[in-house]
């Protein structure tokens, strides 16, 4: 994924022709050069400081006026750079999937595994407010 550096701002390949036509090619956007060439003039205007991460970006793009750029960027945010947090949520559904687990429904398994994956999410939840929400369901009883 070294060609995605082309789309972050602080980096020396910016919008480098090559990269973005090697990324336009394997996710087949056809982004034409001209609107590479506006692109470039409209962040140049922009406030650098502002403009770190590629989500920066994708903040500050009219996807009406650049909809192959806004697509590309859209794509790279979306892909894992890694495969590492892959992996984990393999591992976590290994954990959670036990033999007593098996006869749950899918349903349940995959809040279980959505709980353990995005743990961190899960730990700022206020406990009060998810029994308060709990106790005004009228139907509380679920399958198992």
């Amino acid at each position: 994924m070294k060609a995605a550096d082309c789309c972050l701002p602080r980096s020396q390949n910016f919008l480098n022709k090559q990269e973005l036509n090697t990324l336009s090619e394997l996710y087949a956007i056809d982004i034409k050069d001209c609107e590479i060439e506006v692109f470039r003039s409209f962040i140049a205007r922009k406030d650098e400081s502002q403009l770190n991460t590629l989500i920066d970006v994708l903040d500050v793009i009219d996807k009406d006026i650049f909809p192959d750029v806004f697509n590309l960027c859209q794509i790279l945010v979306t892909i894992p750079q890694t495969s590492c947090k892959v992996e984990r949520m393999f591992s976590s559904v290994k954990r959670i999937k036990t033999r007593l687990r098996s006869q749950m429904t899918t349903e349940r398994l995959n809040h279980l595994a959505l709980l353990s994956i995005e743990k961190d999410i899960a730990e700022t939840l206020c406990y009060n407010d998810v029994i308060e929400h709990f106790k005004q369901m009228k139907h509380r009883r679920f399958l198992l």
